[in-house]
C-alpha cells in the first residue's frame, strides 16, 4: 500500500515538472509595462493628507513644509513598533524647532491606542483612520516604517523596521546639513 502511494507521488511530480534545470534563457522574459521603471532624478515628493488626530483635531502634512518631517506607521500590536517609540519621542521633544514627527496608526480604535501611548509617555501627535489611498501612496507594507521628509516636501529616506536613536539621530544630522548647505 506504502509503495503505490509513493510511486503514485513520483509519477505526479513528475508530470507537474520538467526533468531538467531551466536555463536562464528558458525563463519567461517581461514585457515593456511589467518592468519597473527606470530611477530618475526627481524628487519624490510627499503625498499630501489630511488625517484626523487622536485627540480630536487634524493635521494636514503639508503644514509642515518649511521643516522636517518624520512619518511613522505604526500599531499597538506591533513589538518592533514598541521598541522605537522612545526614540521617536526624544527625537520629537529634543528637535521641536526643527522636526515635526507624525505618528499614523494603522486602523486601531482610540480606546486600543490611548492606554498603550499613555504607559510609554508619547508626546507627538497620533494620527489616526488612514484611508487605503494615503496607505497605498506610502507603500507601507510592514510595521514599523518610517518616512524622513525634508522641508520642500521630497521623501529623502524610508525605514523598514525600528528606528535607533543613536543611527537614525546621526543619520538625520547629516541630511539636515546636506540640506542646509
Amino acid at each position: 500500500m506504502r509503495t503505490g502511494l509513493l510511486v503514485t507521488v513520483l509519477l505526479v511530480l513528475a508530470a507537474c515538472g520538467r526533468g531538467d534545470v531551466l536555463q536562464r534563457g528558458d525563463l519567461p522574459q517581461p514585457s515593456p509595462h511589467q518592468m519597473a521603471p527606470a530611477p530618475t532624478d526627481e524628487p519624490f515628493y510627499a503625498p499630501d493628507f489630511t488625517l484626523d488626530t487622536l485627540d480630536g483635531g487634524t493635521v494636514t502634512l503639508s503644514d509642515a513644509r518649511g521643516r522636517w518631517a518624520l512619518v511613522n506607521f505604526w500599531a499597538t500590536w506591533c513589538a518592533p513598533c514598541l521598541a522605537e517609540m522612545p526614540a521617536l519621542n526624544t527625537l520629537a521633544a529634543e528637535n521641536s524647532d526643527w522636526l515635526v514627527v507624525y505618528g499614523v496608526n494603522m486602523r486601531e480604535t482610540p480606546n486600543q491606542m490611548r492606554p498603550f501611548l499613555i504607559e510609554r509617555g508619547v508626546m507627538y501627535p497620533i494620527l489616526i483612520d488612514p484611508p487605503d489611498s494615503v496607505v497605498l501612496e506610502y507603500n507601507v507594507i510592514g510595521l514599523p516604517q518610517t518616512v524622513a521628509i525634508d522641508p520642500e516636501g521630497i521623501i529623502v529616506w524610508r525605514q523598514f523596521g525600528p528606528l535607533d536613536l543613536d543611527g537614525f539621530g546621526t543619520l538625520l544630522a547629516s541630511l539636515r546639513s546636506g540640506q542646509t548647505q
